[in-house]
C-alpha cells in the first residue's frame, strides 16, 4: 500500500458521496478509471438456482452503468450462498451450501459439518475495485437485512462502486458506508468501536503476501465480532516477482498449514493456456487446479499470527499510527 495515501486527512474516515456522478453517463471516465479487460461474470448463468441471486443478476444487468469483473461468476455466487446462510434471521440451516469444507491443501473433507450460526449483520467488502461483489452484497442488503461498509484506499473506486449501486439498487444506498483506508485501519477505527456488529469480511483488496497478512492478522483483535474472511485470489501468481503476489501463502502464514475453509469460486485445469500463462496487463496467471477463493470461518480456525503480545498498532499504515 502507498504509505502516501495514509497521510490523506481522510484517511480512516467514511466518505459522502460525490454528488457529481450522479446522471453522468460513464462515472468511471469522470474518476479516470480505465477499464482494461471489459470482463463481465456472466451471473445469469446461475438462473434458477436462487430467487434473490436471480434479482441480483437482473437488477445487475439492467443498470446503465459501465464496469468490468475481476472475479467469476461461480466467485460471485459463492459469496452470496455466504451471506444467504450466515446473515442474522437465516436460522440453522446444514452448512452445505457450497461445495464442500476442506482442511488444508484439501487433505481431508467434512462430509457432515454442523449447523450454521445465523448472526451476520454486516458485509465489509475490502478492495471494491469497480464493484463486482459489491453488487452482489447490496442486493442482499434488503432481503437479508444487512449492512454493507466498502473499504479501499483508492478513492475514485469507493465512489465509482457507490454509484453503481446507487443506481442498480436504490433503495439499498442508505445502508452502505463509504471507507477510506486499509483494514487494519477499519479494524482499529470501526469494528473495534462498533458494538453489537457481527461482520462477513470479504477480501479482495491488495495481493502482495506482506499487506495480506497484515490485512488478515488484524482480524485477530476483532476476532469476536468477525464471522468469517472470504478471500479471493487465492489461486493467483504473477510473473513479475516484485509484486509478491501470494495470497493463499498469506492465509497459511495467518492462519496455519492446516487451515478449514470452503472453497469459492472456478478452478481452472492445466491444459487451460490463456489462464496458465502471465496476462499482458500485470503478467497475472493461475494455478492448476487451486480455488479462486477461500471461506475461513473463524470459529473453525485459530490465528497462527499475530503474538497475543503484538498489538493492532503494528498492523498500520506508518502515518497512520497515532491514537484515534
Amino acid at each position: 500500500m502507498d504509505e502516501s495515501a495514509s497521510a490523506d486527512g481522510a484517511w480512516g474516515t467514511f466518505l459522502g458521496p460525490d454528488p457529481a456522478l450522479a446522471g453522468i453517463e460513464n462515472p468511471h471516465d469522470q474518476l479516470g478509471i480505465k477499464i482494461l479487460s471489459g470482463h463481465q461474470a456472466d451471473r445469469g448463468s446461475f438462473a434458477g438456482r436462487n430467487a434473490i441471486f436471480d434479482g441480483i443478476a437482473a437488477a445487475v444487468a439492467a443498470a446503465d452503468v459501465a464496469y468490468e469483473d475481476q472475479c467469476t461468476a461461480q466467485h460471485y455466487f459463492d459469496i452470496f450462498g455466504c451471506v444467504e446462510r450466515f446473515h442474522r434471521g437465516a436460522g440453522e440451516q446444514p452448512r452445505s451450501g457450497l461445495r464442500g469444507l476442506l482442511r488444508g491443501r484439501g487433505s481431508g473433507r467434512d462430509t457432515q459439518p454442523g449447523p450454521a450460526k445465523a448472526s451476520v449483520s454486516r458485509v465489509v467488502d475490502v478492495g471494491v475495485f469497480m464493484g463486482g461483489s459489491a453488487s452482489v452484497f447490496a442486493g442482499c442488503v434488503e432481503p437479508m437485512g444487512v449492512e454493507l461498509d466498502l473499504v479501499d484506499t483508492n478513492q475514485a473506486y469507493l465512489q465509482f462502486t457507490y454509484e453503481r449501486l446507487r443506481r442498480t439498487f436504490p433503495r439499498a444506498a442508505s445502508r452502505v458506508r463509504m471507507f477510506y483506508g486499509d483494514l487494519p485501519t477499519y479494524v482499529r477505527n470501526v469494528l473495534c468501536a462498533e458494538e453489537g456488529v457481527r461482520s462477513l469480511v470479504h477480501h479482495d483488496g491488495a495481493h502482495d503476501f506482506g499487506q495480506v497478512v497484515k490485512d488478515l492478522a488484524s482480524l485477530y483483535f476483532v476476532r469476536d465480532r468477525v464471522h468469517g474472511v472470504a478471500i479471493q485470489d487465492t489461486h493467483l501468481r504473477s510473473s513479475n516477482v516484485e509484486f509478491f503476489t501470494f495470497v493463499d501463502s498469506a492465509v497459511h502464514a495467518v492462519f496455519g498449514g492446516d487451515v478449514t475453509y470452503e472453497p469459492l469460486g472456478s478452478r481452472y485445469d492445466a491444459d487451460n493456456s490463456m489462464m496458465m500463462n502471465p496476462n499482458p496487463y500485470e503478467g497475472n496467471y493461475f494455478l492448476a487446479g487451486q480455488p479462486e477463493g477461500m471461506y475461513i470461518e473463524l470459529s473453525r480456525n485459530e490465528f497462527r499470527y499475530p503474538h497475543p503480545a503484538m498489538s493492532l498498532d503494528a498492523f498500520l499504515p506508518a502515518q497512520a499510527r497515532v491514537p484515534v
